[in-house]
């Protein structure tokens, strides 16, 4: 071989290593810029993360003051509209109540005309006074025993009496003593006996209880009430009697009409007559007879009334539409019912009465009260 081609020899394979060298090399680089590509690339993608993290915090950092401040202001609005709430809600109601009120003083100014004026009183006072029904449906309350009198202090009775320790309110004995007089004065019959005024509760039972084995319970509850609602029990009702028999006086027996046509000029009245039977729910007792007042006794009696029709009646009058009673001395009385819901702001029974004249408030012992004046 000659020297030119081993040269050419040893220069071809330095061509074919340097050609390897860089080829390797090429690789090299290549894989060399594809890692640093990459790994930079996730790291610049780190860096920009945690950039937008660090952005993030320091902008929630820098607004959090004012997201305070908001918040407070938010919960002290919230706090502000629901005060503002219940003080609207409050002068609401207290507008109503004032509406309501007004509208109530109002309706009772309408109700007290001129010359009247408003008076008030315990609501007891429904089951006080001479104007009480009491019956088998309406019990008395025994709220006036106190002013129970000793009918053997009247001086001067042509009467007997039929026990010393006989009761009656001072008020109904009194006039009892009057009409005794005025019977007297008009017929000289001194053979009068009151037999019964006031009764217990105790006494009533006791008394029903003896006629229901001794007579049957029929009669009794014809005749006779039970404890606590027999008129008794209230000191304005007189049994009255004949002193030669010892029993109750009867219609047929001489004189004895007089009562009848006369007692209402005393203010009683014949309390259980025959032909109000179906109302009053009592046998006929023309002995037992009932204090009312002289108005009121008068009205019945001429109207052919009991107490419980006189007493129905009554309540469609009011003070602006009175209910008027002419005696037979031409005087005018006038009458009118209060309901017992006519209270006052104080709880109290807000009764209208004339003012300059004389009146009587009376419970009706059902559900108000009643009026009576004279013009």
């Amino acid at each position: 071989m000659t020297n030119e081609e081993r040269l050419a020899q040893v220069q071809a394979i330095e061509y074919r290593e340097r050609h390897m060298l860089l080829s390797l090399g090429a690789v090299i680089i290549l894989v060399l810029v594809v890692g640093i590509g990459y790994f930079g690339s996730s790291f610049i993608k780190q860096r920009i993360e945690a950039a937008r993290i660090r952005a993030e915090e320091e902008a929630r950092a820098a607004a959090r003051p004012g997201i305070d401040a908001l918040t407070h202001q938010s919960l002290a609005i919230s706090s502000q509209t629901n005060i503002i709430s219940q003080i609207t809600t409050t002068r609401v109601e207290e507008a109503k109540q004032r509406a309501q009120q007004e509208a109530e003083e109002a309706l009772l100014a309408s109700q007290c005309p001129d010359g009247y004026a408003f008076m008030e009183y315990d609501l007891d006072q429904i089951h006080k006074g001479e104007l009480q029904l009491i019956n088998k449906d309406h019990e008395y309350y025994f709220l006036e025993s106190d002013l129970l009198s000793l009918l053997y202090d009247q001086i001067g009775g042509n009467y007997y009496l039929g026990s010393f320790n006989l009761q009656l309110t001072k008020n109904t004995a009194d006039h009892l003593h009057q009409m005794l007089a005025g019977y007297y004065e008009a017929t000289g019959d001194e053979n009068i006996l009151v037999l019964s005024g006031y009764r217990s509760k105790e006494e009533s039972d006791d008394l029903y209880s003896e006629e229901s084995q001794n007579i049957g319970s029929e009669y009794a509850d014809s005749y006779t009430m039970q404890g606590g609602f027999s008129e008794h029990h209230s000191g304005m009702a007189v049994d009255i009697g004949n002193f030669s028999t010892g029993s109750y006086i009867h219609e047929y027996e001489d004189n004895v009409p007089w009562f009848f046509e006369h007692a209402c000029e005393y203010g009683f009245i014949l309390r259980y007559p025959e032909s109000k039977q179906s109302v009053t729910g009592i046998a006929y007792e023309d002995w037992h007879f009932r204090y009312l007042g002289v108005p009121v006794a008068t009205d019945i009696y001429n109207k052919k009334l009991c107490l419980e029709e006189w007493i129905e009646n009554i309540h469609e009058y009011s003070v602006r539409d009175p209910y008027l009673i002419t005696l037979d001395d031409g005087s005018v009385y006038e009458a009118y019912y209060v309901p017992g819901t006519q209270l006052s702001e104080n709880g109290l029974l807000n009764v209208p009465v004339p003012e300059g004249r004389e009146f009587t408030v009376s419970g009706d012992n059902v559900d108000g009260v009643i009026v009576v004046s004279q013009r």
